[in-house]
């Protein structure tokens, strides 16, 4: 006969009932008897402090922990032996220990010398971490004034009065540089463009543009703190395009000085030219209505996706039926193949009309009405799209509310 046994059969001789306890630990019911629980009075369980998770319409007591845990908890009280589980966290099982109010000498001895070698490994592992986050810190506090100074003048630009020149100065620059591109292509006398007439002019124009992009490009990078987390940003990317093909070029004219001319003509430093239109993208980053227009197309990318997958079925439809149409009916048209019609097809949805391609049937001008009639409806289309993602983007950016 147990111990417990005998101590209720003690008591049913001496006159006294004890009384039954029920506890619910997260939904999981566990019964013992009320004097199970005073063995041990200086813990939650067996103090009166249990009275606080009293619940009176259930009339039982109601604890939010873990149920798994709790089994070697009641397990304690009743024969004083506790156990520790090897499938738990040694963690997770001190954290109870200290909600039950259970100290940790009473482990078993058959657990306690695994559970003394895991606080250790826990031990060294948060100790590991606090001369790591102490690192940090310190790696931080080295940070030069320069660096912060740099930092919060280039990319935090609106925090400052010369933050805020220094951008308005960048933004002029883009704007400049892009129209310096495109003035470049203008014809200055009819057989040479401006470029050719003047290209001292341009070229020292552009270098000074680049190279005020690229010291932005470089101190910025400097006063990073993770170098490798700003060289893969894709604006950065994006800042780094802008002025790769200039010195590009300059390095194609200065090792081929004698076939420079060749060169600059050559289909593939043309591509690195038209790169150049790369310069209008860094407006996004120094523009926050850009940034939050990129960032409302980005929200509504399935959605434009369809309706550009919906846009080309519209638009093969009509340059199919459109075809067989004018074939059938006319040997003059203008519409030789299916492609030539989709030509017309996207022309004429887009309300562009250049008028190179007319129908010349009764019908085909009436399809072609209808194709106009589509397009127009298929452009009012993205405006609910794009407000939505408009206001998806503000919304986000809302503190919560409580």
């Amino acid at each position: 006969m147990t111990l417990q046994s005998k101590t209720k059969l003690d008591k049913l001789r001496t006159g006294k009932v004890d009384k039954k306890v029920t506890l619910n630990v997260s939904g999981h019911r566990f019964c013992t008897w009320d004097s199970t629980l005073k063995k041990y009075p200086n813990t939650l369980l067996g103090s009166d402090a249990i009275k606080f998770f009293f619940d009176n319409d259930r009339k039982e007591y109601f604890l939010d922990r873990d149920p798994h845990m709790f089994r070697y908890i009641l397990n304690f009280y009743r024969d004083g032996k506790l156990h520790l589980s090897n499938e738990d966290c040694v963690g997770a099982f001190r954290e109870e220990l200290l909600f039950y109010g259970i100290n940790v000498e009473n482990i078993n001895d058959c657990c306690l010398e695994e559970f003394s070698n895991l606080s250790k490994k826990i031990h060294m592992n948060e100790q590991q971490t606090q001369k790591c986050e102490c690192a940090e810190v310190q790696r931080l506090k080295k940070k030069s004034f320069l660096r912060k100074w740099l930092w919060n003048l280039l990319e935090n630009t609106e925090t400052t009065l010369m933050g805020k020149c220094v951008q308005s100065f960048i933004v002029i620059l883009i704007y400049l540089s892009v129209v310096g591109t495109i003035v470049e292509t203008e014809r200055c006398c009819k057989e040479l463009t401006c470029l050719e007439k003047h290209p001292r002019v341009f070229f020292a124009f552009d270098a000074f543009c680049m190279s005020v992009f690229t010291l932005e490009y470089i101190l910025r990078l400097y006063a990073a703190d993770n170098r490798w987390r700003f060289i893969i940003n894709k604006m950065n990317v994006v800042d780094l395009l802008a002025v790769a093909p200039f010195y590009v070029i300059l390095l194609f004219k200065h090792f081929a000085p004698s076939s420079s001319s060749a060169v600059e003509n050559a289909s593939g430093l043309m591509v690195l030219r038209m790169l150049r239109v790369f310069r209008i993208f860094k407006l996004s980053r120094h523009s926050k209505h850009m940034r939050q227009m990129g960032r409302a197309l980005k929200r509504a990318v399935f959605d434009l996706g369809f309706l550009f997958f919906a846009f080309l079925l519209m638009n093969i439809l009509f340059s199919s039926v459109l075809y067989y149409i004018e074939q059938m009916n006319s040997d003059e048209t203008k519409f030789k193949s299916i492609p030539d019609s989709m030509w017309y097809s996207t022309i004429t949805m887009m309300t562009v009309g250049y008028g190179d391609m007319i129908p010349i049937t009764v019908l085909g001008k009436i399809l072609g009405s209808v194709c106009c009639l589509s397009g127009i409806i298929m452009l009012t289309l993205p405006i609910p799209i794009l407000q939505e993602g408009t206001t998806r983007t503000k919304e986000s950016k809302l503190p919560p509310t409580d």
